[in-house]
């Protein structure tokens, strides 16, 4: 979610998950909540499991390239905010 305001600026990752998209996840088990087992597809397979062991996953800061990219930009717009107050 991107807001622009008097002056203002806020770039938000509103998905619960960004958090782990943006700084990883170390290994760890899944387990079934709500059930015995497990159930997905792997290579067109049904596997059904009580335990999965996820290897974990790369940092993706997608958050801190839209900052960085944000920032890169702030000259440019504040010029444009500049010309129309002036118009």
């Amino acid at each position: 979610m991107k807001e622009i305001g008097d002056g203002e600026a806020s770039i938000q990752a509103l998905a619960p998950n960004a958090v782990y998209v943006e700084k990883g996840t170390r290994p760890h088990e899944i387990r079934p909540v709500n059930a015995s087992f497990l159930a997905f597809e792997v290579s067109g397979r049904m596997v059904f499991t009580p335990l999965v062991r996820h290897p974990g996953t790369k940092p993706n800061p997608f958050m801190q390239r839209a900052a960085e990219d944000a920032r890169s930009k702030v000259g440019e717009v504040f010029a444009e905010l500049w010309l129309e107050m002036l118009s």
